[in-house]
């Protein structure tokens, strides 16, 4: 690599350091270019760079094409002067992942030990693939410059080239983006650096956190929603398991990941699958084993539950008085989709939402929850006593509008098999609608019929992350314990969540995992009765759905203790 030096050696100029470099002069006004643009000698308010790398990587032209450049700001510290901005040009073709580690070594960076736990690395390199994936042209990591310069290396070991050159990749953006709204990723500032401008800290971070609820973006959303596999493939680029040839012949993120879900799995060694049978002396009741967490169950002589009250509707059912009965199962991890869905319809005007979301993503739980807010009472007074109408399959447009007629109170669910015809037949007859549909049916019924728009408000409804889809069976796992009269272990719920998001894609979790936790239920309180329900179980059941032959996993396919302690947000959606 060439390197190019511009200093303040004195602290009072900016200047080139030509003196024993035999650089070509296309490199010194390459470099020049990007003093002048961004990447500038760090502002005099910052004292010192000190131990945080203030390094970018970008493809920038040089005698007519485009060459990696690593640059490294630095200020009273970083190489021992005032300020100093040391640029290394690669010579030669290089991957994204190599151009870096050789601008490192060229430039004689150093940096800190990055301080981060496991979790906190995962998620960092989630944010960025998420980012990517939904075009995003600015990426926050939202970790210090050390924790970013990790996270930076990690990704472009996995984007393929044609991804990562697209981006100018930063340890810690100095200043705020210019008029040519390049495609950037960076961390945010040190500590010491926001406390010497904070205002200037705040204006960089501030152009990261840009909402996108853009139109344009939408498109990009709805992709992305209908995108499998991510959570699986940051796994892989956070243990460095990314198929080199596949990432060198993918066209962009979105083509790799599907390819690398698309790909056969390597069968693990088969096991028997069959359980051991229950002791003649075991007792009524199991003790706890170990494995379990101390989860204690229900106990066997539980009563049945009692079925909700009479509803008052001839077509349906009253979601709400069904919210009420004690036996419901709680809906977790969906506070922020139902909060927007009470946005809309606390709206003036398109206050219909519509639930788009791909099957099995959570739809029905999302409007379940909605149903308990309005029963418990904890929505604003507006929507205080609304009732909730669960429409059946088949119901005629014109005898709800007979059923419901002049009752203000009540909000008409419809599920995706209503045809958008049906529900402007409502809507004109001033009943309000809370529809769902996928993201492939909502769009082409938008191209077809631009007016949809000026109806219903898109509330994105996205699939639960692993993290999140373990909370909802821990949730349902009492009235799954209930029913089949039997334990299950944590284990069981975690391995039904990563087998689903694997090997299951015709629908999306957390439906996938409950079914094949149902399974997996169902077939050991027939063949044994009194035990406990763990993770050998559920991949017998995966075995049965999908006729792989997976059996049980060795200990090589086993989960990590951690996989699904995420610390991140719980899911994603349009705000």
């Amino acid at each position: 690599m060439v390197v190019v030096q511009w200093a303040d050696l004195t602290g009072t100029g900016f200047s080139p350091q030509r003196r024993d470099s035999d650089a070509p002069a296309e490199y010194w006004a390459a470099a020049e270019g990007l003093l002048n643009a961004d990447l500038c000698q760090p502002p005099d308010f910052l004292r010192t760079t000190g131990s945080h790398p203030v390094w970018t990587l970008r493809k920038v032209p040089v005698r007519g094409h485009h060459v990696w450049c690593f640059a490294v700001q630095g200020r009273r510290g970083e190489f021992g002067v005032a300020g100093t901005c040391r640029f290394a040009f690669a010579t030669k073709e290089l991957e994204a992942a190599e151009a870096w580690q050789r601008g490192i070594e060229a430039t004689g960076a150093q940096a800190a030990e990055p301080q981060m736990s496991d979790t906190q690395f995962a998620a960092g390199v989630r944010d960025v693939l998420r980012g990517v994936v939904l075009g995003r042209d600015r990426i926050g990591v939202g970790l210090g410059p050390a924790e970013t310069a990790r996270i930076i290396a990690c990704v472009l070991a996995a984007l393929p080239e044609a991804e990562a050159r697209a981006w100018s990749w930063s340890t810690c953006a100095l200043m705020p983006p210019g008029p040519s709204k390049r495609k950037e990723v960076s961390g945010r500032w040190p500590d010491e650096f926001r406390a010497w401008e904070p205002r200037w800290a705040n204006a960089i971070a501030a152009s990261f956190d840009e909402p996108i609820t853009a139109t344009e973006n939408f498109r990009r959303l709805l992709e992305a929603q209908r995108l499998k596999g991510l959570e699986e493939f940051k796994e892989q680029v956070v243990r460095g398991q990314v198929d080199a040839d596949l990432r060198r012949s993918s066209r962009d993120l979105a083509e790799l990941i599907s390819r690398i879900r698309t790909r056969p799995s390597p069968r693990p060694r088969l096991m028997p699958t069959v359980l051991p049978p229950v002791p003649a002396t075991a007792p009524s009741m199991p003790v706890t084993p170990a494995g379990t967490n101390g989860h204690q169950p229900a106990p066997k002589e539980d009563a049945p539950e009692e079925p909700p009250a009479a509803e008052s509707f001839r077509f349906g059912r009253d979601l709400t008085r069904v919210a009420r009965d004690p036996a419901a199962v709680p809906i977790v991890s969906r506070d922020r989709e139902i909060d927007h869905i009470l946005r809309v319809i606390s709206l003036h005007k398109r206050n219909n939402p519509v639930l788009i979301g791909e099957p099995g993503a959570g739809k029905t739980a999302v409007i379940e929850g909605l149903a308990q807010r309005i029963a418990a009472g904890r929505v604003p007074p507006a929507l205080a006593g609304k009732l909730l109408y669960g429409v059946d399959r088949g119901v005629a447009p014109d005898e709800l509008i007979v059923e419901i007629a002049g009752q203000k109170d009540v909000i008409v669910v419809v599920e995706d098999y209503f045809h958008w015809r049906e529900m402007y037949r409502l809507l004109r007859n001033d009943v309000q609608i809370i529809a769902t549909s996928t993201a492939a049916d909502y769009e082409s019924a938008r191209a077809t019929d631009r007016s949809l728009d000026r109806s219903f408000t898109p509330v994105l409804i996205a699939v639960p992350t692993a993290a999140a889809s373990v909370a909802i069976l821990q949730a349902v796992r009492p009235s799954y314990e209930r029913h089949h009269r039997l334990r299950i272990a944590d284990d069981a719920l975690t391995e039904a969540v990563r087998l689903a998001a694997r090997h299951i894609g015709d629908r999306s979790l957390p439906s996938t995992a409950l079914d094949l936790l149902d399974d997996a239920a169902a077939w050991l309180a027939v063949h044994n009765p009194e035990s406990v329900l763990e993770a050998a179980a559920v991949w017998a059941a995966l075995d049965r759905h999908t006729g792989h032959g997976l059996a049980v996993p060795t200990l090589a396919d086993a989960p990590a203790t951690n996989l699904f302690k995420d610390g991140g947000r719980d899911v994603w959606m349009m705000s």
